[in-house]
């Protein structure tokens, strides 16, 4: 089950004019956040919220903008080979970490090499494994090489936990590092009180001039709902995320408050190991599936601040499908089907016909014996009736389409990371339920 919801932001009134002018600016910020980080490091780290903290500190060669839109950060540009398997990278120049190392192509090879390396067991290691060596072409030059084509590669890196540690930091703490980051981001590190707050102060030496507006921001864990509700009517704080759904209507009719409710791309989703029983039963998976009533889970549980996903992936994503490479890698795997009536161009993943997912190694169950219709058809039954999506095939299509072609029919180069994660997570026989 896998409702979509909306991010509730809370933020005082003070912090609206603080936008207006300097003048009002708050100088000190307290974040109230549901839970204590987990980790520093963003490479061994898997929860949500310890990597949006870490972009206090920590930058990446690509990021995404508010609108989900790959950028540049630091890196300026790349070219990648016509076999799809070396991705050089030009850095930006001028860029300095929190301890005064200059960012060049050593930290990109000492970064990747380190979440590569399967001895030091770090959580995003499956993220990045596909590489297969990082080379240094000069200062501020890079050369990533990959074992198999990946489309998605830069989307992929432009992951939170892509980021650049300072090599000179890597090297004196190393395993303690999660307790001394260092990055080049808008604020340094300062102090972690792990049940208590972590605190980052400005960056005097940020690349963005102007950049950061603010002294320091602290994040302070408040689990439980009502004291962090508490603490944003007091002023104790000046954001929170997530606001408890219960006590939204309440906190909006605070005037000095003010909730931001925005669609999201976060699915919430269950997990269900394939390998152990019972759930190596797909009679169970699918019974588990119906008995949840995902319209009551949005409704009460989220307080209307969410809704049964489409799909396996969010609304706000797309991926668009190439025709002419589908084509392609069909006669790859063998298949001679016509897909001209099957598919439209422009069509988005959630859109593809059954029989279109199954050759790239997406196995669709259909527990109801019916017509297969298309996914994306607005008439199409809202009464009750589910697909799972078994997703059993690993990396990329190229696995099972030997077609010779780096790009991946279903996607674009501007897709966001949501793809990259999807494809990792098919090593793992990752399961999605989804209503059609």
């Amino acid at each position: 089950m896998k409702p979509l919801f909306r991010s509730t932001l809370l933020t005082t009134a003070a912090l609206a004019i603080m936008a207006a002018g300097p003048s009002f600016a708050a100088k000190d910020v307290v974040f109230a956040v549901a839970s204590t980080f987990t980790t520093t490091d963003p490479y061994d780290a898997n929860d949500t919220l310890s990597q949006a903290m870490a972009k206090s500190f920590y930058q990446g060669l690509y990021g995404f903008d508010k609108d989900m839109k790959m950028i540049p950060v630091l890196a300026e540009s790349h070219e990648v080979t016509k076999d799809g398997l070396v991705y050089t990278f030009k850095l930006r120049k001028g860029v300095k970490f929190h301890d005064g190392t200059e960012f060049k192509a050593d930290a990109v090879k000492a970064n990747f090499d380190r979440v590569t390396n399967p001895d030091n067991k770090l959580k995003r290691y499956s993220l990045y494994n596909n590489i297969a060596k990082t080379e240094v072409v000069d200062d501020y030059t890079a050369r990533v090489t990959l074992k198999t084509p990946f489309s998605a590669f830069v989307n992929q890196i432009a992951h939170p936990s892509g980021v650049m540690i300072s090599p000179t930091a890597l090297q004196k703490y190393g395993k303690d590092i999660a307790f001394n980051p260092v990055g080049t981001g808008p604020f340094k590190f300062v102090e972690w009180k792990q049940t208590d707050y972590l605190k980052v102060a400005k960056f005097d030496g940020y690349w963005k001039k102007g950049l950061p507006k603010v002294d320091t921001i602290t994040w302070k864990p408040v689990i439980d709902n009502n004291s962090r509700s508490a603490v944003m009517q007091t002023g104790e704080a000046h954001f929170t995320f997530p606001v408890p759904y219960e006590q939204v209507d309440t906190l909006k009719a605070k005037a000095d408050l003010e909730v931001v409710a925005a669609p999201s791309i976060v699915h919430r989703y269950m997990s269900m190991n394939m390998l152990q029983k019972p759930f190596d039963n797909p009679k169970v998976r699918q019974a588990i599936n119906y008995a949840i009533n995902k319209e009551a889970l949005a409704k009460v549980a989220f307080n209307g601040y969410a809704f049964p996903a489409e799909g396996a992936t969010p609304g706000g994503v797309e991926y668009h499908v190439n025709l002419d490479l589908l084509r392609q890698c069909f006669h790859g795997c063998g298949q001679t089907k016509s897909l001209d009536d099957t598919c439209e161009e422009g069509a988005t993943l959630q859109q593809i016909p059954v029989g279109v997912h199954e050759p790239l190694g997406v196995h669709v169950i259909d527990i109801l014996d019916r017509p297969t219709r298309r996914l994306g058809d607005p008439n199409r039954s809202r009464g009750g009736e589910h697909r799972l999506l078994e997703i059993t095939a690993k990396n990329s299509y190229t696995n099972r389409c030997q077609s010779g072609h780096q790009d991946n029919p279903l996607t674009t180069p501007q897709d966001s990371e949501v793809l990259a994660r999807l494809h990792h997570r098919l090593q793992a026989k990752f399961t999605n339920c989804c209503r059609v």
